[in-house]
């Protein structure tokens, strides 16, 4: 009688699969962080914060954080990465060193670096928003990039009627939702532009 058995633990298909499945889960991981940067940065709000955009800024920059962990991690694991051959990643570069050189040698380095700012020209903001750009350019479909889309229009429809219910209480609402997520009108004025 012949026993005939799968792959065992120590074989290299069994090790490959693993890598694959762990490859595949930490590549959703970088999808849905992203997704959820889109998704609830507007709408994020710390009613304890002098400035409305600063909790957006530290949520945003944490999970694009822990989506380029993510991205790294797959890439050390699967040992390849992927990346586009752009002119834009030359820019990125380069835009990076000017900043980090205009940082270091400001008035004030610490707050160069990261601060509240209501226009999110921090080097740490405008950084994190050049590994998003790489991290949606190397790692999303087109259909993701669709749906990323949706998402952020998702929330600016969300954050348009929680601007109009708090400038205009024409419906009762509890008092926790008659807040303005983004702060003062004129940054609603921006804001909602920008998703117009």
């Amino acid at each position: 009688m012949e026993i005939v058995s799968g792959p065992t633990a120590s074989s290299p298909a069994y090790r490959q699969a693993g890598h694959e499945k762990v490859s595949g889960i930490l590549r959703r991981a970088t999808v849905i962080c992203v997704y959820l940067a889109a998704f609830i940065a507007p709408l994020f709000y710390l009613p304890f914060t002098q400035d409305a955009l600063f909790g957006k800024q530290i949520l945003v920059i944490v999970l694009i954080a822990l989506a380029l962990l993510f991205w790294l991690a797959r890439v050390l694991l699967k040992k390849e990465g992927a990346y586009l051959y752009n002119i834009l990643l030359l820019a990125f570069g380069l835009l990076f060193v000017i900043l980090l050189l205009a940082s270091i040698f400001s008035v004030h380095p610490r707050l160069s670096f990261f601060s509240p700012d209501p226009t999110g020209e921090r080097f740490l903001s405008l950084t994190a928003f050049m590994v998003l750009t790489v991290l949606i350019a190397s790692e999303f479909s087109k259909k993701e990039v669709g749906r990323l889309a949706t998402a952020l229009l998702g929330s600016g429809v969300i954050l348009a009627l929680l601007i109009l219910f708090a400038v205009f209480p024409v419906v009762s609402l509890p008092p926790v939702l008659l807040i303005n997520p983004v702060g003062t009108l004129q940054n609603s004025a921006a804001v909602l532009g920008a998703f117009f």
